[in-house]
């Protein structure tokens, strides 16, 4: 998705903000039990307070988190998040997350938030981006190896597979 199609799609990325919360959880609540799944690994409805509260609350070095937001003339509503963790066992590399909108899903937004994850974290001097995906989710695996990615399968859990990024 280009910043060309982000506009005439009403769609602006900036980076979350503590003030977000209620947003975060409506964006949560909204995705498919499926699409839940497929972020958390878990079958959850919503984000726990303490969850809510750490995903809405980053401090933009050590967890580096964006929002894609839908802006109309009577509300702003959360259509995507993207975030990177760095890793305590491996300092040059941090840990990647991303959840779509299945209204929003296919139209190249998360391939979009991924690439300015990934942008940013090469700034940052990070050398890779991992993440855990579940080994089903055949548009992520394809999204990680479109953009040069590898995925392995996951040595500690046979349900996932391994995304790894080099930057």
């Amino acid at each position: 998705m280009e910043a060309g199609l982000l506009a005439r799609s009403g769609v602006q990325v900036r980076p979350v903000q503590p003030w977000d919360e209620g947003a975060e959880q409506r964006f949560v609540r909204g995705l498919s039990p499926a699409s839940r799944l497929r972020r958390f690994h878990i079958g959850i409805r919503e984000l726990s307070p303490r969850l809510l509260h750490a995903m809405t609350h980053v401090d933009q070095h050590s967890h580096v988190a964006l929002v894609a937001e839908q802006v109309n003339d009577t509300q702003t509503t959360i259509v995507a998040d993207a975030r990177y963790v760095l890793l305590d066992d491996e300092p040059r590399a941090a840990e990647f997350a991303i959840a779509v909108a299945d209204d929003w899903q296919g139209i190249g937004l998360g391939r979009e938030l991924l690439q300015r994850l990934m942008y940013h974290a090469r700034e940052r001097g990070l050398e890779a981006l991992v993440g855990d995906v579940l080994e089903d989710n055949d548009r992520m695996i394809a999204l990680v190896r479109s953009l040069g990615g590898r995925v392995t399968w996951h040595p500690g859990d046979a349900r996932l597979k391994q995304a790894r990024l080099p930057l």
